[in-house]
């Protein structure tokens, strides 16, 4: 993934986190085959997944 392709996908995320409520919920994260590898909750599920997004963009992959 290039620097551009990377930071066009951290936008995309970061619309979406955008929408999401201040509010209890759950997540989940799927592999490449679209299979849930991890559900979690949280009592602010923007908080949480802003969270890892903040990760992601720290320590962004190229190849």
């Amino acid at each position: 993934m290039t620097k551009e392709e990377n930071e066009k996908r951290l936008a995309h995320l970061k619309s979406i986190v955008q929408r999401l409520p201040d509010k209890p919920g759950s997540y989940q994260f799927y592999d490449d085959e679209h299979t849930i590898i991890y559900v979690g909750k949280a009592k602010n599920l923007k908080s949480r997944v802003s969270s890892y997004l903040r990760l992601t963009a720290l320590k962004p992959k190229f190849l």
